[in-house]
């Protein structure tokens, strides 16, 4: 996954960003604080499903745990990681274990990385 052309792609989506703060101008950091706190409430146990589902060989839950991965993601404005999941659910999920585990590694390296860019931007509000 980390050869793709998604290596170029920025961690955060500036537009999402950007609509997002609109909402709420006078406190954006506050609402990117309790986003970012929701988004991780959701997504890290996705994490886990997906992981046990790459582990059981489960494309149908593969495919579900992706799915809402990746839109939670694209809704807070965590691009790449929206864009990998989105690449890991619309690939071959037949693919051995150890491919797919190694995928979800780099969503792992990605989801950890696009926490840390929304807490820098939150911190500069």
């Amino acid at each position: 996954m980390s050869d793709s052309p998604l290596s170029q792609t920025p961690l955060l989506d500036e537009a999402q960003i950007t609509m997002l703060q609109e909402t709420a101008p006078d406190d954006a950091a506050a609402l990117f604080a309790e986003l970012k706190d929701l988004f991780e409430e959701e997504g890290e146990p996705l994490l886990e499903r997906l992981g046990r589902a790459i582990q059981q060989q489960d494309v149908t839950g593969i495919e579900r745990s992706a799915h809402a991965l990746a839109g939670s993601s694209s809704n807070i404005g965590y691009l790449k990681l929206s864009k990998l999941v989105r690449e890991l659910e619309h690939s071959d999920l037949s693919r051995p274990v150890e491919v797919l585990q190694a995928e979800l590694d780099e969503l792992k390296r990605v989801y950890s990385e696009s926490s840390q860019a929304m807490q820098a931007l939150i911190d500069s509000l």
